[in-house]
């Protein structure tokens, strides 16, 4: 009987300790604010605040099913479920969201103790991977922030997904496993795109962990995987439509600064500092950039020739960080306010995470492995609690971005919304020139700046701004409208009549308010 108590209270230390460092460490978030994406999947989101209309989660694009009404090829429907749900419980309580996010994450770190040690074969090794993990400072942007909880969802459903796959691999007699494994792979492909990832993973697993299996019955289960990953993809050109996005970077470019983000990306999780919600493309030598990649193509090759060798556990991890940062590069292309992130690591590290485990376990003993353990997880600590209170609300995280990123035009013009909002007019109309500075042609500066001048007043300028936005997007209803409000104040009656009437027909319905109105000054 003491035996079996002591038993289970060993059981419960490690699990406790994960628990017990991560509040530690993520505590400050719940006092957190919504912030950016947040105030358009949740604030103003009307959709989540009828638990009847879940079905739409799964017929829409990401963002169709927030406030903003665009589309971004994205197809999120658990994600959107989760902040229904949570809306059904705190309204529009911010803490209960990342409370929410809080427990996804803690989630995520108790499944990745069992998985390392399923890995590692080591308790200590897979403590530390586990430990290393849950302090790794890159994890702010996903637990501080609401909308990170992307990652958090997939992620946990992914390595859930995998665990089960490990175990069935260890006893194949146990097909409810397998079975079990596939259902969690749909819910980790339904919450994020990444977790498309997890068949090259259990491929590769497949390739290096040889049981001597021969034939089509070993290939059997990726096989599986495969089809619901296909099946996927077909839903999701269902639901969405062509799946291509214009590129915002020509092909040519993103050759040189895929280097760049791979390099960043790997100081990011071996060095994580000068951290920052946002990183912008560089203006930097090409031919350095050239030279980089060259020298990560080489340490690869010379990395993963040395494993081949001598242990290919640690290829397997390796491999595995490699594969799941390969899709994220394609947003140099494809988006060019946000080529790379932090969040984006977030599956990527868990591949570091059991590396360095891995790594603890044959360099060090049993006992060094706790001191080389602390000596990691406490300065991770403590720059990632200090990360969290760069994410308490939007003034303070625009500041910390421009910190980083001076060169962020559309910030700037996020934190003179910000000042306009609360009354500093003279402030917003700097970060709003601060913005057109940086980006001549950033049509919605152009009418923020036209708005900030109407507030004080000066309505020929305003005329000026907003006739500039209109000369860059000409279908642009919000300054339309604005410029008609502007010429009626300036009792150029005629000319606005003819721009309301041209809003009301433009007008989409986020705008259908304004469109009431503009009905009303037409009819006058």
């Amino acid at each position: 009987m003491w035996l079996t108590i002591r038993h289970r209270i060993r059981w419960l230390i490690p699990y406790s300790v994960i628990c017990v460092l991560v509040f530690a460490i993520y505590f400050n978030s719940l006092s957190g604010d919504f912030i950016w994406d947040d105030t358009h999947h949740i604030a103003n989101n009307v959709l989540i605040k009828d638990l009847r209309n879940i079905p739409l989660f799964f017929t829409k694009d990401f963002w169709e099913n927030s406030w903003a009404h665009t589309t971004s090829r994205l197809y999120r429907p658990l994600v959107t479920l989760s902040f229904a749900i949570d809306y059904y419980f705190w309204r529009l309580n911010p803490a209960g969201y990342h409370f929410t996010n809080l427990i996804l994450y803690l989630s995520v770190c108790l499944i990745l103790y069992p998985l390392s040690k399923a890995i590692l074969g080591n308790d200590r090794a897979a403590m530390a991977a586990s430990l290393i993990f849950a302090s790794h400072p890159v994890h702010s942007e996903s637990v501080t922030w609401i909308f990170g909880r992307t990652d958090l969802i997939a992620g946990f459903f992914s390595l859930s997904s995998f665990y089960l796959y490990l175990l069935y691999y260890n006893n194949k007699t146990k097909l409810l496993l397998l079975i079990t494994s596939f259902a969690v792979f749909v819910l980790a492909l339904l919450s994020k795109e990444i977790a498309a990832t997890l068949p090259i993973i259990i491929i590769l697993h497949n390739l290096l962990f040889n049981r001597g299996e021969r034939g089509y019955k070993k290939w059997l289960p990726a096989l599986g995987y495969l089809i619901i990953l296909l099946s996927y993809m077909f839903l999701r050109q269902m639901v969405l439509g062509r799946l291509e996005n214009p590129p915002v970077v020509s092909y040519p470019d993103f050759i040189y600064y895929l280097p760049w983000a791979v390099i960043n990306y790997l100081k990011l999780l071996f060095l994580p500092i000068n951290l920052s919600a946002l990183y912008t493309l560089p203006h930097t030598n090409k031919m350095w950039v050239f030279f980089g990649l060259a020298l990560v193509i080489v340490l690869c090759i010379v990395l993963s020739l040395s494993c081949i060798r001598r242990d290919k556990g640690l290829l397997f991890l390796i491999l595995w960080v490699f594969v799941t940062i390969l899709p994220v590069l394609n947003r140099i292309v494809m988006a060019s306010t946000t080529p790379i992130a932090e969040r984006f690591l977030f599956l990527p590290s868990v591949g570091f995470a059991i590396l360095a485990g891995c790594v603890l376990k044959k360099a060090a003993n049993q006992r060094n492995i706790v001191v080389i353990t602390l000596l990691i997880i406490i300065p991770f600590s403590i720059v990632a609690q200090q990360r969290n209170a760069v994410w308490k609300d939007e003034l303070t995280l625009y500041r910390d971005i421009l910190k980083t990123s001076p060169n962020a035009y559309f910030i700037h013009n996020n934190l003179g919304l910000i000042h306009y909002n609360q009354g500093r007019l003279d402030d917003a109309i700097l970060e709003y020139k601060a913005a057109l500075h940086l980006k001549p042609d950033y049509h919605g500066a152009y009418n923020n700046l036209g708005v900030a001048y109407s507030k004080q007043n000066r309505l020929y300028e305003a005329v000026a701004e907003y006739k500039n936005a209109l000369r860059l997007k000409p279908d642009y209803a919000g300054a339309i409208y604005n410029l008609a409000a502007a010429l009626e104040q300036l009792g150029r009656r005629e000319e606005a009549i003819v721009l309301y009437n041209e809003f009301i027909k433009i007008a989409p319905d986020v705008y259908s308010e304004m469109a009431q109105i503009a009905k009303q000054r037409v009819n006058r």
